[in-house]
């Protein structure tokens, strides 16, 4: 049977990128004494993903994005919760 939904993500994966880079001002891994998200621990143990996080902060994150663009280096996932990258309206 072929793999559907969450299956095939998880050979999509598996067949691709291991490591996502995050680029924001906090880190979507957790201090050593929290507890993962649950979808951190379906990402990390059932796909073997990992996030690596690339530190900015809140001022220079664009200059900081445009950057990486720039230099084959772009991350993977950057943050819209602010979601002042959209347009509005």
């Amino acid at each position: 049977m072929e793999a559907v939904g969450y299956d095939l993500y998880c050979k999509m994966l598996n067949d691709a990128v291991k490591t996502l880079k995050w680029m924001a001002n906090y880190d979507l891994n957790p201090a050593a004494d929290a507890d993962r998200s649950t979808s951190l621990v379906l990402f990390e143990d059932v796909c073997g993903g990992k996030i690596e996080w690339v530190q900015t902060n809140w001022e220079s994150r664009y200059t900081d994005l445009a950057n990486y663009v720039q230099s084959n280096t772009a991350p993977d996932i950057f943050p819209a919760d602010d979601m002042d990258t959209h347009p509005k309206g």
